[in-house]
């Protein structure tokens, strides 16, 4: 043996080759981790769908009842344009062929958003739509037909 390579203690030696060798595999370990991800994989799988698809549905449903909040509280400018060849009186501003407490809401509704109402919503026509216009159109909506006035 040459004496120019360095002299290593033997139980260096073996601390050192121990240190290099793979550790042992423990198959237990191993069956226990992967029973773990099948069993949670299977309880996952085994939920009924409505729990599954309960984030979509909370969303749809949020959906939904915002766009009804928005078409029941949007604030109308204008009656729509009659179908063709039926006359709506005047107090009908829904169009919706009668007059009822709905129309003098419309305008009411109008009034508070402080949106610009219909000029032709000035049923008394004093020059201005206001409440007066919807007093007129709440006392048309409940007077009965044929009754003297």
């Amino acid at each position: 043996m040459p004496h120019d390579e360095p002299h290593i203690p033997a139980r260096l030696a073996d601390a050192l080759r121990r240190a290099h060798e793979p550790a042992p595999m423990s198959f237990d370990a191993l069956d226990d981790t992967v029973m773990a991800a099948a069993r949670d994989e299977l309880e996952r799988r085994s939920r009924p769908l409505v729990f599954r698809a309960a984030p979509w549905l909370a969303a749809a449903a949020l959906i939904a009842i915002g766009v009804t909040a928005w078409m029941i509280w949007q604030p109308r400018t204008g009656a729509p344009a009659p179908a063709s060849g039926l006359t709506i009186a005047r107090e009908d501003i829904d169009a919706s062929g009668r007059v009822d407490i709905l129309d003098a809401f419309v305008i009411a509704r109008t009034l508070e958003g402080g949106d610009r109402p219909d000029p032709a919503w000035d049923l008394n026509s004093d020059g201005s739509v206001d409440d007066a216009d919807v007093d007129l159109v709440a006392a048309a909506s409940v007077k009965l037909k044929g009754s003297a006035s």
